[in-house]
C-alpha cells in the first residue's frame, strides 16, 4: 500500500468520519476554505427527528430537544474536538511532515516537538506567543 499523507483538515475528517476516501477527496488551494470545507463534512453534534408535517408545538419541542444535546457541547465545535484528537495522536507518535518556513521542503517532525505545541487550523503554533513553528502539516494513515 501506498503511503497516505493528509494535510490536517483531511486528517480531522478522517478521525470524525471514519472516510478516508471523503477525507482524501478534501482538497483546496485557500487553507482557510479547505477548513471551512472540512467543517462542513464533520457529523453535526447532535440530531432530532422530526416529521415534515410537524406541527408548532412538536417544532418547538424538537427545537428544545436539540438545544438539550447541543447545548453542554456548545463551546466545542465538532472540528475542534477532531483536532484534539489528530493532536493527540500527533504526540503519540503519529509520522508527521511539515514545513519550518514558507517555501521549505517538507520534513519528518519529531513527536516530540508536539508536545510543546498546539494545533490551530492548519498550523502549529507556540501556545505561550501564538507564533507558527511548522505549517503545510501532513500526516501518513
Amino acid at each position: 500500500m501506498a503511503e497516505i499523507w493528509l494535510n490536517i483538515p483531511q486528517a480531522v475528517v478522517r478521525e470524525a468520519t471514519g472516510d478516508l476516501k471523503r477525507a482524501r477527496g478534501l482538497e483546496e488551494r485557500d487553507p482557510q476554505l479547505l477548513v471551512v470545507k472540512a467543517a462542513l463534512l464533520l457529523p453535526p453534534l447532535g440530531r432530532v427527528p422530526i416529521e415534515p408535517d410537524a406541527s408548532d408545538e412538536e417544532m418547538r419541542l424538537a427545537l428544545r430537544r436539540i438545544r438539550e444535546e447541543i447545548e453542554p457541547r456548545s463551546s466545542e465545535r465538532s472540528y475542534a474536538v477532531s483536532l484534539r484528537r489528530i493532536h493527540a495522536k500527533l504526540i503519540d507518535g503519529v509520522t508527521a511532515k511539515g514545513r519550518r518556513a514558507p517555501n521549505l521542503p517538507l520534513e519528518v517532525i519529531d513527536p516530540a516537538e508536539f508536545v510543546c505545541l498546539e494545533l490551530d487550523d492548519l498550523n502549529a503554533v507556540d501556545p505561550r506567543t501564538g507564533e507558527t513553528i511548522l505549517r503545510s502539516r501532513a500526516y501518513r494513515r
